[in-house]
Formats: structure tokens, sequence, C-alpha cells
């Protein structure tokens, strides 16, 4: 799966709770996420210190922009990521509940940090089960042969 067939995938299943998704669709949508990301602090801070040579404590209008964007696409990919996430433990084998679980420890200063990051590198690498399992269909296409 390349990066705009994980990206369509992402924004099909917006609501999707239900279901598997591959390891390759969590990849590429961490890195648009953090591209994204980078790409939005490069903007607000580098651009509007160097090119104009504001303060740092200045307020302008293309901060509000940067800083609205952030938020805009923080919103709008709120829900899309818990669905990912459930859909990558299901290809796993395991719970969605877990998700409900990494973001209650979120609120936990010190610990949710290291818990989010631990639950990605878990969702990044975390092999899924081959064939048909209680979620549904292997994404994959790949399926356990019988002899009959």
């Amino acid at each position: 799966m390349g990066p705009l067939s994980a990206f369509s995938a992402f924004f099909r299943g917006y609501v999707d709770f239900y279901g598997r998704s591959r390891r390759s669709e969590y990849a590429w949508m961490l890195v648009i996420q953090y591209s994204v990301f980078i790409a939005n602090v490069f903007v607000i801070f580098m651009y509007r210190d160097v090119a104009f040579q504001t303060p740092m404590d200045s307020w302008d209008l293309k901060t509000t922009l940067g800083f609205g964007f952030a938020v805009f696409f923080m919103i709008a990919t709120f829900i899309p990521w818990i669905s990912l996430n459930i859909r990558r433990f299901h290809d796993m084998g395991r719970s969605g509940w877990f998700v409900a679980a990494e973001y209650g420890l979120m609120f936990v200063p010190v610990l949710g940090i290291i818990a989010s990051w631990g639950f990605s590198i878990w969702l990044l690498l975390g092999r899924g089960t081959v064939g048909d399992n209680r979620f549904g269909p292997d994404p994959r296409g790949a399926s356990i042969e019988t002899f009959s």
C-alpha cells in the first residue's frame, strides 16, 4: 500500500471501527501526520522569524493561521486515528479497547507520552494474524490453505 492509497483508506474508514488495517496503512499515515506537523512548525516559526525578523512574542495573522491549520488538522484526523488504531489492534487479534487504555493514559503527564510512543511502536511493528480472525478477513488477502 502506497502513501496515496493509505491516505484515501484512512479517510474512507473515517468511522469504521470494525475490520482490520495493514501495517503499511498505519506507517504511511504516521509519515503523513508527522510530515504535516513538521511542515506546519516550519512555516509558523522558521519562516516567520527568519524572513520577517519578528520577535517570538509577537502574535500575528500568519501565526494565527498556522496554529488554526494545526488545530483543524488535529480535529479532522482525531476520529480516523482512533478507528485506524482499533483496526490495527484487530489485525493483531487484539481488542480495540486497547485504544481506550492508550488514550486514557495520555492524561497522566509523563506516563502518557511513554504510553503513546509505546502503543505507536507496537502498532507499527506488531504483525497481523495471517488469515481470517474474529475481526474479519486478512487485509493482505492471504488465507490459510487447508486440505479437503
